[in-house]
């Protein structure tokens, strides 16, 4: 479901300037994010990727699920507060 461009985000060769504790602190918390991403439903995941990472309205998202606007801010809803509790437990 993450594409290549997620992919080269956290793989990415770090900055000189970065130090090895900042790097691996980057690495850790990209594969939570990924880690809390992957317990989702299917159906959570893409509402927040779309919304997050492609920066899409709630509008734009109905339009391309096929819902009202309203059905997906509550799934929004719902799948923020379940990515949190997976996001928390990876702690």
């Amino acid at each position: 479901m993450i594409s290549n461009a997620d992919d080269f985000i956290w793989d990415s060769t770090p900055a000189k300037t970065d130090s090895p504790l900042r790097v691996l602190e980057t690495k850790e918390l990209g594969q939570r994010i990924q880690k809390a991403l992957d317990a989702l439903p299917d159906e959570y995941r893409l509402l927040l990727l779309l919304v997050a990472d492609e920066q899409m309205s709630y509008d734009q998202v109905a339009t391309l699920t096929e819902q009202t606007a309203d059905a997906v801010r509550g799934k929004l809803h719902r799948a923020r507060k379940a990515f949190t509790l997976h996001f928390q437990k990876s702690a």
